[in-house]
C-alpha cells in the first residue's frame, strides 16, 4: 500500500510519499491525508485545504459517514486531531483526474 500527498504553500510545491504494507485503498487514503498534513504542519500552515479523490474519507471528517471499519478508526482519529492544528479547515472533493500527483506520488512509494 503507497500513500501520497502533495501540499502547496506559498509558491512551494512538493509531493511525499511512503509505502506502508498491505491495506486498503480507504487505508492508504487516510496515510497519504496524514502524510500531507504532518508536512503541512512542519511548513507553518495555519490553514488547509484538502483536496481529495475519496468520498468516503472526506465524508467520515466531516462526520456525515460513520467510521466503521476498525482498521480506518485509529487513522480517522489521527487525521482529525491534526486537522484541529489548523485555524481553518477547508475539506474539498476533486475528481481522480485532479487528484494525479498525488496518486503518482503514491505509486512511487510502492515501487521502491
Amino acid at each position: 500500500m503507497g500513500a501520497g500527498a502533495v501540499v502547496e504553500m506559498g509558491g512551494r510545491r512538493e509531493s511525499f510519499s511512503r509505502a506502508f504494507g498491505h491495506g486498503t485503498n480507504n487505508q492508504a487514503e487516510y496515510h497519504g491525508l496524514i502524510l500531507g498534513l504532518r508536512h503541512a504542519l512542519a511548513w507553518g500552515a495555519t490553514e488547509v485545504v484538502v483536496r481529495g479523490d475519496s468520498q468516503v474519507i472526506l465524508r467520515q471528517l466531516e462526520g456525515r459517514y460513520k467510521v466503521s471499519a476498525p482498521k480506518l478508526q485509529g487513522l480517522h482519529q489521527e487525521a482529525a486531531g491534526l486537522l484541529r492544528n489548523f485555524g481553518r479547515v477547508r475539506l474539498e472533493w476533486v475528481a481522480r483526474g485532479e487528484n494525479a500527483a498525488a496518486d503518482e506520488a503514491a505509486r512511487r512509494a510502492i515501487a521502491r
